[in-house]
């Protein structure tokens, strides 16, 4: 909490003096704050404390527990299960705003009072009845007395020589404050004189508000600072005056320095926290039901399938109580049956023969509900006859028979239900009929007898039908003789560049059906200057190996039919031989 204080008006010999506005917030929390911690093991529990705060701590004592004495800012508790601890952080803050007025010296001879002679300089301080009794502001001792040791390590401050009458204050400063609060005031104190005599040293006694707070015997050692904190309360007042008196009367040796006066606003601030641990004891239950039924755990219904924790306070523990419940399903199974008019079902244990729907129950392994419904469906058998009439060459094959003559045939079946069906077939097979001719013919004479006009060599057939239906085929194998016919050029070019076709006299048949006998090419005086039998050859216009003349040239070719020797073709022509 911020601490709130009272602005008071004191009226004093020099005016109105106004309380002194604290800058502390003075405010201090514990984490974790007041909590119950629920332990599941016997172990104790080890939980560690933060301290929250805003101000400078100066002090911090731990009350409570394992922690009792601590004076760490996070210390760790040791919890035992089953307890309840209170833990307590005592603090005190110190302000960091300093009330004291040139307590550094830096601004030299003010912002104190004094009951020594002031000396401006070092030639004051050593004249008029010596220097006892006298302070001086400076950074070197040593220039006011070659007997002192310089201390030049601590800016300006304060030097006296010491007095040879008991309670005399050599310096004294004043505060406002805030009644009834604490104070700290410091000051760095040093020897001046290396060494000192240990019965010479300086003793110095600290007062605030006129009261003796403490009594400092001064380290031997010169120019070693000893920072003193003196601690003390405002009472009523809003102002508090310090004041350092030395109480060594010897003459010698009794040489100090003082530096650093500070006044800082001290508060305190408790805070608590309490805890609590409790032990959990964890019990955990299975059940199971069926489908459509009801549980009830601590109070509770349940109808499906759930994991459910329950937490009750009981002799002191935490029990949790957990339930896993399981939901087993009820079975309705069905079933679809057929069965031949003469059979019968087994259904359970019932001996069934008639269509419809059967119903049992059983129960399951885990003791539900299986209800089995049972659909039957009875199909009939079936003694058929058939009777059919095909023609020869073909095949009966409806039934799953496959018949191709006369005759009586009996096959047993499976209906799609399975049931055993018998199906008689009385078939009668029709004769069909094949008539084949064999015809020549010429180019240009189609053959027309039977029904067919054809003319050109094949295999036709005519397709008719007898009385009973069935086919009656005639076939007509017809060979159709063609012309033959040979073409030879009517010019021919020897001495030109170009196709052999332009150049060459060659034979060109209609067809592949002939066998040559010779052909043979003769001059306009009947001189025969060409011959051969090989349809494949020609004449390229030559005579003994030369060129022949330009003119006409008469040509013969004698040729039969394949398969025909002693009728032989005769083709004569002329062709013109041009260069």
């Amino acid at each position: 909490m911020k601490r709130i204080f009272t602005l008071l008006l004191l009226l004093t010999a020099a005016g109105f003096v106004h309380a002194q506005t604290s800058d502390l917030e003075c405010a201090l929390e514990i984490t974790p704050s007041d909590t119950v911690v629920y332990v599941f093991t016997s172990d104790s529990v080890a939980i560690p404390l933060t301290l929250s705060y805003a101000d400078s701590i100066i002090s911090l004592a731990w009350t409570g527990g394992n922690i009792e004495g601590l004076t760490t800012e996070n210390p760790t508790t040791i919890n035992a299960v089953n307890t309840t601890n209170t833990y307590t952080a005592n603090v005190a803050f110190e302000s960091n705003r300093n009330l004291v007025s040139n307590g550094d010296f830096e601004h030299g001879n003010s912002g104190f009072q004094s009951s020594y002679t002031y000396a401006a300089d070092a030639a004051a301080f050593s004249t008029s009845g010596g220097s006892q009794g006298k302070y001086s502001i400076t950074s070197n001792p040593n220039s006011y007395d070659a007997a002192w040791t310089s201390c030049s390590n601590h800016g300006l401050y304060l030097i006296a020589d010491g007095t040879l009458n008991a309670g005399v204050t050599f310096y004294s400063t004043t505060v406002i404050v805030n009644p009834y609060t604490d104070y700290a005031f410091y000051v760095d104190v040093a020897n001046l004189v290396y060494p000192a005599q240990n019965n010479y040293q300086p003793v110095l006694k600290f007062y605030i508000n006129g009261e003796l707070q403490q009594t400092y015997n001064m380290n031997t050692q010169a120019c070693v600072w000893t920072t003193m904190r003196i601690v003390g309360n405002s009472g009523e007042s809003n102002t508090m005056t310090f004041s350092i008196v030395d109480d060594c009367l010897q003459g010698s040796y009794n040489d100090l320095a003082i530096d650093n006066v500070k006044c800082h606003e001290i508060c305190y601030a408790t805070a608590n926290t309490t805890i609590q641990t409790i032990a959990v004891v964890t019990d955990e239950f299975e059940a199971e039901i069926c489908e459509g039924e009801t549980y009830t755990f601590h109070g509770v219904d349940f109808s499906e399938a759930t994991t459910y924790t329950d937490t009750i306070m009981e002799d002191g523990l935490m029990r949790i109580s957990i339930l896993h419940l399981s939901v087993n399903p009820v079975y309705t199974t069905p079933i679809e049956a057929t069965i031949c008019d003469n059979q019968t079902y087994n259904f359970l244990g019932r001996i069934i023969s008639e269509a419809g729907e059967y119903i049992d129950t059983l129960q399951t392994y885990k003791g539900c509900d299986s209800v089995i419904v049972l659909t039957l469906s009875v199909v009939p058998t079936y003694d058929d006859t058939v009777s059919s009439v095909i023609c020869q060459g073909e095949t009966y094959e409806d039934f799953n028979f496959s018949e191709s003559y006369s005759g009586v045939y009996t096959q047993r079946l499976e209906t799609v239900n399975g049931c055993d069906s018998l199906m008689t077939l009385n078939l009668k097979v029709n004769p069909s009929y094949y008539t084949e001719y064999i015809a020549t013919t010429g180019e240009d004479e189609p053959y027309t007898y039977y029904g067919f006009n054809a003319d050109s060599s094949g295999i036709y057939y005519q397709y008719l039908q007898t009385e009973n239906g069935c086919d009656s085929i005639i076939a007509l194998n017809l060979t159709v003789n063609r012309s033959l016919i040979i073409y030879t050029p009517n010019v021919i070019m020897p001495g030109r560049e170009g196709d052999d076709e332009i150049r060459y006299f060659h034979l060109y048949p209609n067809s592949d059906d002939y066998v040559l006998v010779s052909w043979k090419i003769f001059n306009r005086w009947g001189t025969l200057v060409f011959e051969s039998e090989d349809i494949n050859d020609y004449w390229d216009g030559t005579y003994n190996g030369k060129l022949c003349p330009q003119g006409t040239y008469v040509y013969r070719v004698q040729f039969h039919r394949a398969g025909v020797p002693d009728v032989v073709a005769d083709k004569t022509g002329e062709v013109f031989l041009l260069y």
